[in-house]
């Protein structure tokens, strides 16, 4: 009798035990990622997409929604794209009116974050509005990744110290290459922008230069008498320059550029496509065209 009893005995304990430990097992994987899997995560746009690769390497799946050579403001997320998120945990987003679509794609996948990554940004403002340009600065780029970091940590703290050594590795580039920028625009003949659009005001703004225009304010179409504006201060500032984006279209505002001579440049506010493939490449490019064309 004695000895069934401590029978019955050590078989409870051993049910005690297991159930304890399948408790634990599947608490252990709501919590974090099984063996193997990895961290998915969205991006809206390149530049926010190449910082998340850099920082989460290979413990992370990130997945670009823009395009290259898409506009963000005309932007329409499709039913593939859509498809290619199932399963991320959070999506990093601009916000302030640049990547209103992600609303679409929270909508169809409740269950990934939504996540901005303006925290501690010192924003410009124009016409009463924000400004949402800001990773068009590598000083803001820093802070940018401070702020993935951050969320990256908290998705996934089990790799914690992986992405902090990635940050730090990551954050010396950007401003080796901000300290180089600075120190090659330093002395250009002509430091004013006249651009088809008005994403450079944050890069303007780091390098002492400064924007007199824009044909295409907050992406509307410009109007007769702010042409004449235009006019007035391209002979007043002696501008023979004028800046587009590859993806925005000139064919309106091209006979205008042709009747003051202005020579056409080409800055990427967005990058992703060849010799802009980084988000450093991205900006190395734009102060390299900058740097050309100002000292015609």
């Amino acid at each position: 009798m004695l000895k069934s009893k401590k029978i019955i005995i050590f078989l409870l304990v051993i049910l005690i035990f297991l159930i304890i430990s399948g408790f634990l097992i599947l608490k252990s994987k709501s919590l974090s990622f099984s063996v193997g899997e990895k961290l998915k995560v969205g991006a809206t746009i390149f530049p926010l997409y190449d910082i998340i690769k850099n920082i989460g390497g290979d413990k992370i799946v990130a997945v670009l929604i823009l395009p290259s050579g898409a506009s963000p403001h005309t932007f329409e997320v499709t039913p593939e794209q859509i498809k290619n998120l199932i399963g991320a945990k959070a999506i990093f987003q601009i916000g302030h009116q640049i990547d209103n679509w992600i609303k679409n794609v929270s909508q169809a996948i409740p269950q990934a974050q939504i996540i901005t990554v303006d925290k501690n940004i010192n924003f410009l403002a124009r016409d009463g509005e924000i400004d949402p340009h800001y990773w068009l600065s590598l000083k803001n780029g820093e802070i940018i990744a401070q702020n993935i970091l951050a969320n990256l940590i908290s998705l996934d703290p089990s790799n914690k110290d992986y992405y902090q050594n990635n940050f730090v590795h990551y954050v010396q580039k950007l401003e080796a290459l901000d300290q180089a920028i600075k120190n090659d625009l330093s002395s250009l003949k002509s430091r004013y922008l006249l651009t088809l659009h008005d994403a450079f005001y944050y890069f303007a703004r780091d390098y002492s230069l400064k924007v007199v225009g824009s044909f295409e304010p907050g992406g509307k179409e410009i109007k007769p008498h702010e042409l004449i504006d235009l006019e007035k201060k391209i002979k007043e500032y002696k501008i023979g320059v004028v800046f587009s984006e590859p993806q925005l279209s000139q064919s309106l505002i091209l006979p205008f550029f042709q009747d003051l001579k202005l020579k056409i440049f080409v800055l990427d506010p967005l990058g992703g496509a060849e010799g802009r493939d980084t988000y450093l490449n991205l900006l190395k490019y734009d102060a390299q065209t900058i740097k050309e064309a100002l000292n015609l």
